[in-house]
């Protein structure tokens, strides 16, 4: 369980490789049935994807569908597949921003986790799906109305039009480029074991968090009206936390203490809810929430959890996204499924089993998610009568 503790900030990389990768086992949870429609296919080029999901699908889940036209888009719905290692994923008013890889320009041998150079627009509503951006490989995700923000390889903070053609780069020279989320006036990444902001329109980056020795930023950030929250890893892997700093300015502090590996955090209606492991192997994943009043501890909301490598909110209910993909030696996959809680704790529910999820984000009244192994983006949502 984690702790409040006194501050010790410091900022980010990444440290997969410090995880034991344990053996996932079942988690006991009740399985949703769901109907299942499809999508397009992924094809190549510009247009990824294709056509409304009518019908009854093949994809993850039971039930039935819609037998003729459009299918309800309920359950459990793929919008998009036949792509590359489709990975991280944000979304914006009717569409998802997800990116992959291009099958004819591969990672180097022996390279798995390095990026991909496409930003694809999917609709979540269905219909095809478009590139809207190539180029570097990509790390970082995230979208809203004044655009799509993204770090890459190159050292570049970019903000893309929605529809493709138009972008600013905001930030250059960066390196180890991570994380990024955006509100209306500013965006916020992670790099070189520090967080930085500077204008949606560009200008002098800020520099918020650095690392003092102890603890190092992760990729998993967020920003509500009041502040900027990321998670930290420990130099001696034995006191991650999640950190908060004021958007006023001001001194940080720490929100959380005492985590192990903070995969994930979202921040939402007054509350953190965040992902956590108990031991270092993949299938010890804790889901916590804790109220930003400081007035409550935090609430444990499920354990032995495939280690989520996202969180989302929707409708009164909390999702996460686990598992691994294979490792570019032919190592196995370590699947995890998609599952849900209530935000106040509940019997956890799986939503689609044997997911290898990149990333998860809440969407147009669900959740949408991509699976890296099957090279799909998909979407749940409650069918109601």
């Amino acid at each position: 369980m984690p702790h409040l503790s006194p501050l010790s900030v410091g900022l980010s990389a990444i440290v997969w490789l410090a995880v034991g990768l344990g053996s996932l086992s079942g988690c006991g949870n009740e399985v949703i049935l769901v109907s299942s429609t499809s999508g397009g296919s992924g094809g190549s080029g510009a247009s990824a994807a294709s056509g409304q999901a009518t019908g009854q699908g093949s994809g993850q889940g039971t039930g039935t569908s819609s037998s003729s036209g459009p299918a309800p888009l309920c359950g459990v719905t793929t919008l998009a597949s036949g792509l590359s290692h489709p990975t991280k994923i944000s979304y914006y008013g009717d569409s998802v921003y997800v990116t992959a890889e291009d099958p004819s320009h591969p990672p180097p041998s022996g390279i798995s986790y390095i990026g991909t150079p496409r930003i694809l627009r999917v609709p979540i509503a269905g219909g095809a799906a478009s590139e809207i951006w190539y180029g570097s490989y990509t790390w970082g995700l995230s979208a809203n109305e004044t655009g799509v923000y993204s770090t890459h390889f190159d050292g570049t903070v970019r903000r893309i039009s929605p529809a493709g053609g138009d972008e600013k780069i905001i930030a250059t020279g960066e390196s180890f480029l991570t994380g990024i989320v955006a509100d209306g006036t500013h965006v916020y990444w992670t790099a070189d074991k520090q967080v930085k902001s500077a204008p949606i329109d560009g200008g002098p980056a800020t520099v918020l968090f650095t690392d003092d020795g102890t603890t190092y930023p992760s990729f998993a950030i967020d920003v509500d009206a009041d502040a900027v929250y990321f998670a930290t890893y420990a130099h001696d892997s034995s006191s991650a936390q999640i950190v908060r700093e004021p958007l006023a300015g001001g001194p940080p502090s720490v929100v959380v203490g005492g985590l192990l590996f903070p995969e994930a955090l979202r921040v939402t209606g007054g509350k953190l809810y965040f992902s956590d492991l108990a031991t270092p192997t993949i299938d010890t994943g804790e889901i916590f929430s804790h109220s930003l009043d400081g007035l409550e501890a935090p609430v444990l909301l499920a354990s032995n959890q495939a280690m989520a490598r996202g969180v989302a909110v929707s409708d009164g209910n909390v999702y996460w996204a686990g598992g691994l993909e294979g490792s570019p030696n032919g190592g196995d996959a370590f699947p995890g499924p998609v599952t849900r809680v209530g935000a106040s704790a509940s019997t956890p529910q799986i939503v689609s089993p044997g997911t290898v999820a990149g990333g998860i984000v809440a969407c147009g009244g669900g959740v949408c998610w991509t699976d890296e192994e099957a090279g799909t983006v998909m979407r749940f949502a409650e069918c109601v009568p």
